[in-house]
Formats: structure tokens, sequence, C-alpha cells
């Protein structure tokens, strides 16, 4: 090659390196100038009353004891709604991983928060007792409002399928 080649070569590698070493600095600088924070609660759990024709809030449906409920609940219809809703937070295999939330297994009847290795808020932590069919009932009907402070956000708001679920859970004992 000719000089002016490389000449011209060693001004286009200076050139990207500039702009590498620039973008680089602007990095540091942003870095510097922006702190991200965290807020003390999820912000994507949004409670919204139903409204009914003409803008009115629906009265809520008077609820079924959970003991009712248990009388028809069907463990298999509780593993496929586990199947479909549960598994990307948690495992239900006996010795199974704990994930974004604790393993299941053998969770009914045991101890709140209860599973070694994993690291319940404080929230959790806080609550006495044993999971039986109304604390775990409450617990998927809203976890915000049973542990308030919960990392768990998913709300379960149909009776039945709690009810699946929760006979599913004492099934995997």
């Amino acid at each position: 090659m000719s000089e002016k080649h490389d000449l011209e070569f060693n001004k286009v590698a200076a050139g990207i390196l500039f702009a590498g070493v620039l973008a680089m600095i602007c990095t540091f600088i942003a870095d510097g100038l922006y702190t991200p924070s965290t807020p003390e609660k999820p912000v994507f759990a949004i409670d919204v009353p139903e409204v009914g024709a003409g803008g009115a809030a629906v009265a809520a449906a008077p609820e079924v004891p959970i003991a009712e409920l248990m009388a028809t609940a069907d463990a298999a219809r509780g593993e496929a709604l586990v199947n479909k809703k549960c598994t990307a937070c948690h495992s239900f295999e006996a010795g199974g991983p704990n994930k974004v939330g604790p393993n299941l297994h053998d969770t009914f009847g045991g101890d709140v928060g209860h599973h070694p290795g994993y690291p319940y808020s404080a929230a959790v932590q806080a609550i006495e007792g044993k999971w039986d069919y109304e604390k775990l009932n409450h617990w998927l009907t809203n976890p915000q409002s049973f542990a308030k402070g919960s990392k768990m956000v998913l709300k379960n708001a149909k009776p039945a399928e709690r009810a699946d679920i929760i006979k599913y859970l004492e099934s995997i004992k």
C-alpha cells in the first residue's frame, strides 16, 4: 500500500477510537449525574374497582367461605392453574429450587415463611402460625393485604380457582 492509503486508514481508525472513547466518557458523566431509585412498594400493582353501567361501582359478590369451596375443589385443576400461573416464580417438586418465590412443596400445614434458604420479607416472617385453608385463601386473594410489604403481588380473584390451588398444595405434602 502507498503512504497515502496508510494515512487514510490511520485517520479512520483514529476517528473510530475517538468516538468510542467519547461515548465511554459520556456514559461515565451520565452515571454520575443520574442515580436510579427503587420504590418502596411495587408500582405496578393497581387496585381498580369494577365499574358497571353508568360509571357506578359494582358491589362485590358475597364471598363464599373457603370450607364450602374446598368441598368441590379439585387438585388436578389446581395443578393446571399452578402450571399456568405460578411456575414462573415457584417450583413445586420435592427438593426443588427456590426461584423468585420459594419452593412450595410441603407448604400446606407448614409454618408460614418456613422454607429454608429463602429470604422471606419481614412482613411474611412476622406472621405466625401454619398455612391452612383460611391463611392460604387470604394470601392468594391479595398477598399485600395479608402481609403488607410482601414481594408477591399476584392476586387470584376467583374463589373456585383459589380452592383448587389450595387443594393441589394440600396434595403435594
